[in-house]
């Protein structure tokens, strides 16, 4: 009652979608211009030096996911396990005495990201229902003699659902299978980092009101990294399907995207090169403010909306 007798005596509002904008019209009669939400510039990819350091530092926390049987080289001669000259996901080859190169595994498992709050609002049953069903397809492909990659889900946040959920992914027992399931709490500098240095972002967020985005799908573009989002109302206004990412509104269709996506990797990855070049803003937090917000506040027409 106060936001509806307040907004409609402002000099001016924002609000962060069309589809808010609409709203505020019709139900309330308030005029607002839109101000889509931007990552601040510390959520951007991460360089390989940096991604390497990241996967030393969280050696610890990746171990349990080693499931390849190798040496942690990723050239299956079995000399030594991860050290500081390799990790889960990169190893550090010498040139010289006094040179070294960064790479890729080339037995890497693939990394996917999804932070959450562990609340009703982003039912992380559906990716866990997803994992199952490509379970057994995976199991059906490995059977005869195909290949498969392993999987690591690192999953951040508190919430009251957390507890929950871990004890149900370790009764379903998906390591077995090469699906791994982290649950983190990281330091604030290296969650950026650790978006910039997955594959794949998941989003699980339901706008209760259908009206607002995800804020954690904005960072993951920040850093180049293509998602699959759960779909709903006005997410069109961020992501694209096909585009940036995919969309699903079910366990069989996140399923499916991630066997498309995945089924090739890590030696072929066009669709998720083709996505990750899409999942990029043409700008960052403070140019877009300065183009769509100070002229509100200095009373003029903002340029674009």
């Amino acid at each position: 009652m106060y936001e509806r007798w307040l907004g409609r005596r402002a000099d001016a509002g924002l609000c962060v979608t069309h589809a808010m904008k609409k709203w505020l019209k019709e139900k309330w009669d308030i005029t607002a211009n839109v101000l889509h939400d931007r990552p601040p510039s510390f959520f951007q990819h991460t360089p390989m030096e940096q991604r390497h350091d990241l996967f030393r530092r969280l050696a610890a926390e990746f171990a349990a996911c080693d499931g390849n049987g190798g040496d942690g080289d990723g050239d299956g001669d079995g000399d030594d396990g991860m050290n500081d000259a390799c990790t889960l996901f990169t190893t550090k080859k010498n040139i010289s005495k006094a040179r070294s190169h960064l790479t890729f595994r080339k037995d890497r498992p693939a990394l996917i990201l999804s932070s959450t709050s562990w609340t009703p609002d982003e039912d992380f049953g559906v990716l866990l229902n997803a994992i199952e069903l490509l379970r057994k397809r995976v199991r059906a492909i490995r059977s005869s003699g195909g290949f498969f990659p392993n999987m690591v889900f690192v999953v951040t946040g508190k919430g009251p659902q957390r507890e929950m959920y871990e004890k149900k992914m370790k009764t379903m027992k998906l390591e077995k299978d090469g699906f791994y399931f982290l649950t983190m709490w990281l330091e604030s500098s290296d969650y950026p980092l650790l978006l910039g240095a997955a594959d794949l972002g998941v989003c699980l967020h339901t706008s209760s009101s259908g009206l607002d985005l995800p804020m954690k799908v904005v960072d993951m573009f920040g850093c180049h990294l293509p998602v699959c989002a759960y779909n709903f109302g006005c997410l069109n206004e961020l992501v694209q399907h096909d585009q940036n990412g995919l969309v699903f509104s079910n366990s069989i269709e996140l399923a499916e995207h991630l066997y498309t996506l995945f089924h090739t990797f890590p030696t072929h990855t066009k669709t998720l090169d083709r996505l990750a070049k899409g999942a990029k803003f043409d700008m960052g937090w403070h140019e877009n403010w300065m183009q769509h917000a100070l002229p509100v506040m200095l009373g003029e027409e903002s340029k674009k909306d």
